[in-house]
């Protein structure tokens, strides 16, 4: 907590009311409550309410849901899925993201598939829109001047995590995090400072 609201971007993206910040503490907490479910055998509903909350502010929430799958396959606890409970977390994920995107889908038709669909997700994923374009050390950069003096810790402890992944399922969970949120805007076409924000308090 004290890392993050001392971290420049949070603190500036958080008073400007940015979407980013809430989607970050979606992601953070289906983190947090996957990993009550591993330790406490308990919290799959929650789960599937924190995930689907973090789909209303913007669809790559969803992104937990991939960093919880290579965890398990990383750590060979696949079968765990089979957890009947895990059909509650998906019920109350469908209960909370499901009416609105039908609703809309329903109401606009057409029009919600290409704007949400599209433009927000196909289009900014595979070019540049609204001038915002960057090179490859754009994120970088950017990463270096969110977290202001704290850069310089990361700059050691994201490989030390990376390093001890296989000796600490706490280092590979925040090694994976940290993987797929900063594969996903790296690969994208359209690069925005903000986009960063749910990857801070990993």
């Amino acid at each position: 907590s004290m890392i993050l609201i001392t971290s420049p971007e949070v603190v500036a993206y958080g008073r400007m009311l940015m979407t980013d910040v809430p989607l970050a503490f979606f992601i953070t907490s289906s983190i947090y409550l996957f990993l009550m479910i591993r330790r406490r055998n308990r919290g799959h509903l929650l789960y599937g309410l924190s995930v689907g909350l973090g789909m209303m502010v913007k669809v790559i929430a969803l992104v937990s849901v991939p960093i919880v799958l290579a965890y398990l396959a990383f750590t060979k606890n696949l079968r765990s899925l089979l957890d009947g409970r895990y059909i509650g977390a998906a019920i109350i994920f469908i209960l909370v993201a499901a009416p609105w995107h039908l609703a809309q889908l329903f109401v606009s038709g057409a029009s919600f598939i290409d704007s949400y669909i599209s433009y927000h997700m196909l289009k900014r994923a595979t070019h540049a829109i609204e001038g915002h374009d960057g090179g490859n050390v754009y994120y970088l950069q950017i990463l270096v001047l969110g977290l202001g003096p704290w850069a310089v810790l990361a700059a050691f402890a994201i490989p030390y995590a990376a390093y001890s992944s296989k000796k600490d399922s706490g280092a590979a969970l925040v090694s994976i995090w940290i993987l797929a949120i900063a594969a996903i805007f790296l690969l994208a076409r359209t690069k925005i400072p903000w986009y960063l924000v749910p990857l801070y308090p990993a």
